[in-house]
């Protein structure tokens, strides 16, 4: 017979519970790293119908457990994380936004969840429905949030803008625009200048319309705006300046294929002598003498030429002269695309002027990175030899018709 147990002796637990919490937190992590359907990780609660199948993330799970593993799932540094959204812990049947910030709302009842995501300074929203749901319900949102991304808002764009005043050290904003018909596309610059006064960063994409002007934006240090390829009515204008950031913008990109240009000044880049990066698709002879003029140094150089300017740059050859200027002396990275539009194997193809192009680029002798989209000769290569600096060279030869290989 088996000695009698000491009265104050509990029956042993499970084994998992015998492991100290800082490897059950170990453990909990790579449970949520790899909680994905395609792995089949998630948990699928029964269904209420034969037509409607919801899940939950598995980390969800683990809290249901025991209050100690609620107690280090809530630990875990995943609630912080700039990549984490609250929607990725749950999938309804038949999601709405509405839908969706009723289980937000659910899920912020659990005060401990609401303590866990406090000090989360990086937010990222599909619709205005959760960004207004969780405002209200973490209430150090505003004090410690410092970047927000509005994801494809199909409506209530202008009222989130208009929220953001709440938030007292918002540096950064990311806004893509969802151009499904319908959606509200509609970016009002004077309402973010407004709500966002300490912005230093500004991000949006696939933008259709604007209003109002960035002018009054006196700290942004990255710009950036990318317009909605082939939409219609787009226009660039002098807008898109924040000429109170003159001192202390370092990045500033622009992207859009085809524009009204009539009311965009050129010369108002003058003031940006901080300018270190810059970036366009649409490469225009305008911009061409702003960077050969301007009194900054680049370290960084997007560019693309498209067809519909290779004739103005083709007419007066200054795209070699580009390379040439003291803007571009300090320059480590470019990447430079450029199509004339004329076939490889028309008889009237430019090289000469290619052969140009790649004479003054590999006259930059600071250059690290350099990323190609041209023709090329093997009569060139020996050029690129000269960049004692290089440490990566991209080049991309565009493919012939019915050709294989490039």
């Amino acid at each position: 017979m088996f000695p009698s147990r000491p009265a104050m002796e509990t029956v042993s637990t499970a084994y998992i519970n015998r492991l100290p919490n800082e490897i059950l937190s170990m453990i909990f992590e790579i449970v949520y790293e790899l909680d994905d359907e395609q792995y089949g990780e998630r948990f699928y609660p029964p269904p209420r119908s034969s037509t409607s199948r919801g899940s939950v993330a598995s980390i969800l799970v683990l809290r249901w457990v025991s209050r100690r593993f609620r107690f280090i799932v809530n630990d875990l540094d995943f609630w912080r994380s700039c990549h984490f959204d609250l929607m990725e812990l749950f999938e309804l049947p038949n999601p709405t936004p509405f839908r969706n910030a009723q289980f937000v709302i659910t899920l912020l009842k659990d005060e401990s969840i609401v303590f866990a995501l406090s000090p989360k300074s990086s937010w990222v929203f599909l619709d205005v429905d959760t960004f207004f749901t969780t405002l209200i319900n973490v209430p150090a949102m505003c004090e410690n949030t410092r970047k927000i991304e509005f994801n494809k808002l199909k409506v209530g764009l202008g009222f989130a803008i208009d929220r953001l005043s709440l938030f007292s050290c918002l540096v950064q904003l990311s806004i893509l625009i969802d151009s499904y018909p319908g959606s509200e596309t509609l970016v009002n610059f004077d309402a973010i200048v407004r709500s966002c006064p300490l912005l230093q960063g500004l991000d949006i994409r696939l933008m259709i319309d604007y209003c109002g002007s960035l002018e009054n934006a006196a700290f942004l240090r990255s710009l950036s705006v990318s317009f909605k390829p082939w939409a219609p009515g787009v226009r660039l204008s002098s807008a898109l300046f924040p000429l109170k950031s003159a001192h202390v913008l370092s990045k500033f990109m622009i992207d859009h294929r085809v524009a009204n240009l009539d009311d965009f000044d050129y010369e108002l880049f003058e003031p940006f002598v901080n300018l270190t990066s810059f970036s366009t698709r649409c490469f225009t002879p305008e911009f061409c003498d702003l960077l050969s003029n301007g009194e900054f140094f680049l370290r960084t150089l997007k560019i693309r030429v498209l067809p519909e300017y290779w004739e103005a740059f083709s007419t007066v050859p200054i795209l070699p002269d580009l390379f040439f200027a003291s803007s571009l002396e300090r320059l480590r990275k470019l990447c430079f695309s450029v199509d004339c539009g004329t076939d490889l194997r028309d008889p009237g193809f430019p090289f000469n002027e290619f052969e140009a192009i790649i004479h003054a680029i590999t006259s930059l002798r600071c250059l690290e990175t350099l990323e190609l989209t041209m023709v090329l000769q093997l009569s060139w290569c020996d050029r690129f030899a000269q960049l004692r600096n290089l440490k990566l060279l991209m080049y991309n030869i565009p493919a012939l018709p019915r050709c294989r290989g490039t």
